[in-house]
Order: C-alpha cells, then structure tokens, then sequence
C-alpha cells in the first residue's frame, strides 16, 4: 500500500522486485552477539568461553545436512540458516525514454518510511535510489540491453 500510494503512475510503471536466498554461513551472527557485548565485558573469561561455545553450535547447526534429520515434523535436515532478501526498486524505460537526470528519482526519496530508518539504511536506501539514474543513463548497461 505505501508504494502504490506513494509513487505516481506513469508510462513505465516502476517495478518492485524481491530476491530472496538462504545463507548457511553463521559466522556473521557469532560476530554481530560479539559486536553487541559491551566494551568492559568483551574480553572477559566467561564472555570468550561463552562466544566460542556460540560459534561451535553455530558452526554444528549449520554444517551440510544439518545437526539431525528430523523424522518427526519437518521430515528433513534441522540446519540453521539466515535468510536474506533483497528489495529492489526500478523501471523499464525504452532506450528514447532514459532519466533525464536525478530530479525523476524525487519520488524514492519521499517514499513515507524513508526517514525512520536508521542512519546507515537511509543512507544505503538513498545509494540504491541514485544507483537507479546509473543505469538509466545514455551509455549504461541497461540501456544497452533494452535498446
């Protein structure tokens, strides 16, 4: 609803596009807990025992095949995993109808939403939104391929 009401119908309708894939590396997650600890405890004892005992599990529920099969409910592998998915936001253009500059992209940066999000994701949401008149451009790989 927040996309449909927020950007205006054109032409070339813009396209909202989700990539979805599961990672089965956990390490990331081991490090993101050991990031959050504070300063003063990171490098206690109990905190190292404590991040290698989340790594070992880390490493065992995510290995091929998972920790067990289990029989009982899934009937497949208990293996851990992080999904990730990907949103992007764009518009198919003929190669007479590129960007004519950033001003088309005013819409993405009022989307409603924008500026509650954090600083860094703002800021990677904005990247993506400029990346968008990259390959709109005179030149660029997309209108090579639409051409």
């Amino acid at each position: 609803m927040v996309l449909t009401g927020s950007v205006a119908e054109q032409q070339y309708p813009w396209i909202f596009q989700l990539f979805v894939h599961d990672e089965y590396r956990l390490d990331s997650l081991a490090d993101e807990v050991e990031a959050y600890a504070r300063d003063e405890v990171r490098d206690s004892a109990y905190t190292r025992h404590w991040l290698a005992a989340l790594r070992d599990h880390c490493a065992d529920i995510a290995r091929p095949g998972g920790l067990f099969h289990d029989d009982q409910v899934t009937g497949g592998p208990w293996q851990g995993n992080r999904r990730k998915i990907h949103a992007c936001l764009f518009r198919r253009r003929s190669a007479t109808q590129l960007l004519k500059g950033p001003d088309e992209l005013g819409p993405i940066r009022d989307l409603p939403g924008l500026a509650e999000l954090e600083p860094p994701r703002r800021a990677r949401a904005l990247e993506m939104a400029d990346a968008l008149s990259l390959f709109c451009t005179e030149g660029s790989l997309e209108a090579k391929l639409f051409n």
